[in-house]
């Protein structure tokens, strides 16, 4: 990202995105704007999206014998995705 452009983060209103150290690092970089959601409203957070679908889509659809095979059906997925753009 060129360092010429703002940067916006989007966050949960958690309390460690909050603390004194982030509020140190972040004033120190006048480019990062945070943008707080909710907490609990993961329905707006894509990363608790993916978490959700790689649940629903890998995990829960059986058993799984080790953790190579698990990143194996995840990067299936993640590879389909991003070919297809659905999750069918």
């Amino acid at each position: 990202m060129p360092a010429e452009l703002a940067a916006h983060l989007i966050v949960e209103n958690y309390a460690i995105h909050q603390h004194a150290a982030v509020k140190a690092w972040l004033a120190k970089r006048p480019r990062f704007h945070m943008h707080y959601i909710s907490n609990y409203s993961s329905w707006l957070s894509h990363v608790e999206r993916w978490l959700g679908l790689i649940t629903q889509r890998v995990i829960k659809c059986g058993y799984v014998r080790n953790v190579r095979e698990l990143v194996g059906r995840v990067d299936v997925l993640v590879a389909h995705y991003n070919t297809s753009r659905t999750f069918a």
